[in-house]
Formats: C-alpha cells, structure tokens, sequence
C-alpha cells in the first residue's frame, strides 16, 4: 500500500506542476497581432470566458494576449452601430458556446476525476502568482484609450527593504494565515 500512495502522491505533485508550468507560460505571453475575422473574434470570446472560469488566468488578460482587447473594449464603447454590434454578437456567441461547453467539461472532470482536476487548477493557480509578484521591470507597454497597458514585464528581486516590502510581506502573511483559518472555520461547521 505504501507503493500505492507514493504512486498517487507523484502523479498529484505531476498534476500540480504540469497546471503549473502551463499558467507559467501562458501569464509570459506578449500580445500578437491577430486577424479580425468573425471566426477569430468567435475563438476569443471562447477562450477570454473559459479564463474566466479557471483560477488564477484573466479573460482580459487572454484577450490582449490574442491581440483584440482593443479591438473588442472599442466596440463597447460604441456597441450600436452595426459593425460593432455584429462583432459584439459574434464575440458574445463565443462567450456563451465557452461557458456552456467549458463548464460541463469542467464539471466532468471533478465528477469523475476530482482530485486530478483540482490538483490541475491549484498548479494553474500556482503558476499564475508569476503575473501577481509585486516587483517587476517594465519592458514594453502600449497606450490603448489614455491607459497605459503593460505587455511584457520581468519580475525581479526586491532592492530594498522598505516599507513597500514590509508591506508586501505582511499581505502575504496574513493572506495565507486567513486561508488557514477560514478553512480551519469551515471544517469546524462541516462536522
């Protein structure tokens, strides 16, 4: 039995870090220039919502990432002429074909592999802290509508220790010492 459970503790630790690696990559991407035929507005739409789903990932982020954050935040603005309307559906179109198919996907995978999928979307949550360490270097940014977006960035070590870090660390501190005790809470009610 101890082969057993050191076989299944490799295979979640493989799970966590292979969710890992992918959000990893994925938070790493710079924006590319993509087409603007309906059927790649339709793809984003599936792809921003499905992100929206998953931990960790932004759909806004994702829509940079394919090229058509501005493309789609620009139709917004002006949603009733007919060119943007129509965009607007196609991408809305993809949107809901992403949510409906996504979430009985997802929830196939908890029903009948739980464990896998959740060490899966913990590794996806892991490697996306990537995007989230508050001490970077900006490379290349754009200006879309006034505001300034970053597309790529490098994360780097802290240079001084000073209240901006103290900071940071207390933050980090007492998320993790408030997830251990709402979870601490939430196994008390349970029994």
């Amino acid at each position: 039995t101890t082969c057993l459970v050191d076989f299944f503790a490799a295979g979640f630790f493989f799970t966590v870090v292979l969710g890992a690696v992918f959000a990893f990559i994925i938070v790493g991407l710079i924006p590319v220039t993509t087409p603007e035929y309906f059927w790649w507005i339709f793809i984003c739409g599936l792809i921003a919502i499905m992100a929206m789903i998953l931990p960790g990932l932004s759909g806004s982020f994702l829509l940079l990432i394919l090229g058509k954050y501005q493309y789609i935040t620009g139709a917004i603005k002006n949603p009733f002429s007919s060119e943007n309307f129509l965009i607007l559906c196609v991408f809305a179109a993809g949107a809901i074909t992403g949510i409906l198919g996504f979430s009985k996907v997802l929830n196939h995978f908890l029903k009948h592999f739980r464990s896998q999928t959740i060490a899966i979307l913990t590794g996806i949550l892991i490697g996306s802290l990537r995007k989230v360490w508050p001490w970077k270097e900006v490379l290349e940014t754009v200006n879309i509508r006034g505001k300034v977006k970053v597309l790529r960035d490098q994360n780097i070590l802290p240079t001084q220790f000073d209240l901006e870090f103290s900071l940071a660390i207390t933050l980090i501190i007492l998320g993790f010492v408030s997830v251990i005790i709402l979870e601490k809470y939430s196994s008390k009610n349970k029994t």
